[in-house]
């Protein structure tokens, strides 16, 4: 009988980890030893390493006898494969062991397991054989991988940007048309606290603009703390963006007004698999570009190469619009609208915090917060409808950060977040570093003063 021989790389899904993998190993007097595995990682397509962590009887017998049968499945299908292993040496540093240590601490970072994942050395495999153990296994097709054709298009479409607004969206859409990745968040770093908050996403049923996530929780949080690649192929869901923990902002106690409202965040209620990368440039971190799947084992490295391309990108790309309001915009001339009909409508500002309701309903806060009630009140004192990204930018007011202010990605969510949640207030681009404010109905504002 002909034994059927298979390809690592058609086989990739049983290198993820998500089902457990097992290594028998036999001593010079023939005592054989079975030890489960966490994981099994592809090198190439005749190597594979394992982590050197508990296999102390393990690596006894392999300096004895380098000889070993290792079996991993496919979480597809369940399908198991047989590898016929030779033993190689163990690395404490390269390539493969920086992988592999931080995927060790990504999962040890997201569940809390920091004293329990650490990763001694790479045991590196020469794979002599790898057959299936029915074989009738049906083989299928090679995982799909990203090609620099499709991820050179993602990039011109990030230089053909004319503004942070159209970087964001034809940057996602462009990722999903070319890469398949259907559901993108871009996350961006509040320099005011250790936070990030949504600025735009692609393929949900929410926007989930202006929502925030604390750096060093959830996928996201974890990629912005470590400043890395952070891959997951098989999550549990309590391990989902949308279900991270969001801790209350706000310290003070025996005021019920000053309570944080959190935005939800877009995200996959089963999700599967999320890559996210930080967004860096010049030494300094903007954010972080996610994607998501409901679909197991989604991306492989590939995709988080891909990924780490098109985000350091966008760095760049961000870093120049952040810089370009040097280049001044002329004041605009005061443009006063009729006064609008209707009930009147309470808008209530914390200064606090800068959170702005209307009515009860919750609608942003912090920097966001403070620019709209800004363009509230000289809406309302003198009529004045149209702004210039420049004149907020010097508002002394609203207290941008010298560095990284972020003024017109603020601007972008905080438009998505008044077309999310009113049709009372709205806001609409008028030329370059010009926008309008647009308002339906009397309001009337109070101010609540910090205590």
């Amino acid at each position: 009988m002909v034994i059927q021989q298979i390809r690592l790389e058609d086989i990739r899904p049983c290198f993820e980890g998500a089902i457990p993998a097992s290594i028998a190993t036999c001593s010079n007097d023939g005592i054989v030893n079975i030890t489960p595995l966490s994981h099994v990682y592809y090198i190439d397509s005749s190597h594979v390493a394992l982590s050197a962590q508990f296999f102390n009887k393990t690596s006894k017998n392999l300096h004895e006898n380098p000889f070993a049968t290792v079996m991993v499945m496919d979480p597809a299908d369940v399908s198991q494969f047989i590898l016929e292993v030779e033993y190689l040496h163990t690395e404490t540093e390269g390539k493969t062991f920086t992988r592999m240590k931080e995927k060790l601490e990504n999962i040890a970072e997201v569940t809390g397991m920091q004293a329990i994942f650490k990763l001694r050395g790479a045991d590196v495999y020469r794979v002599l054989s790898c057959t299936p153990i029915k074989p009738e296994t049906i083989i299928k097709p090679t995982a799909r991988m990203p090609t620099l054709q499709q991820v050179s298009s993602v990039l011109q479409i990030i230089n053909q940007s004319q503004d942070m607004e159209s970087l964001f969206d034809h940057t996602m859409k462009m990722m999903q048309e070319q890469l398949g990745y259907e559901h993108t968040i871009i996350f961006l770093t509040d320099h005011q606290t250790p936070r990030l908050y949504t600025v735009a996403s692609r393929g949900y049923g929410i926007s989930g603009a202006g929502s925030e996530l604390n750096i060093g929780e959830g996928v996201a949080g974890t990629a912005a703390a470590k400043n890395r690649p952070v891959r997951f192929t098989n999550m549990l869901r309590d391990l989902t963006m949308s279900q991270a923990i969001q801790k209350e902002v706000d310290s003070s106690e025996g005021n019920e007004l000053l309570h944080e409202l959190n935005i939800p965040l877009p995200g996959l209620e089963y999700v599967q698999s999320v890559v996210a990368v930080p967004l860096q440039a010049r030494g300094h971190l903007f954010g972080v570009l996610c994607i998501e799947s409901e679909q197991i084992m989604a991306y492989f490295d590939a995709d988080v190469d891909a990924l780490t391309s098109i985000a350091q990108n966008l760095s760049m790309a961000l870093a120049f619009y952040q810089s370009e309001h040097l280049n001044q915009v002329p004041a605009v001339e005061l443009v006063k609208t009729a006064p609008p009909k209707g009930v009147e409508v309470l808008i209530k500002y914390y200064q606090a915090d800068h959170s702005v309701f209307i009515g009860s309903d919750y609608l942003i806060k912090g920097v966001a917060g403070c620019i709209l009630w800004k363009m509230l009140s000289q809406w309302q004192a003198s009529g004045k409808s149209e702004f210039t990204n420049m004149e907020l930018r010097r508002d002394s007011d609203i207290n941008l950060p010298e560095i990284g202010d972020n003024l017109e990605a603020r601007l972008i969510l905080l438009r998505k977040r008044l077309d999310d949640r009113s049709d009372l207030i709205s806001m609409e681009k008028r030329g370059r570093g010009r926008f309008g404010l647009l308002v339906n109905q009397p309001l009337k504002l109070l101010c609540i003063a910090a205590e």
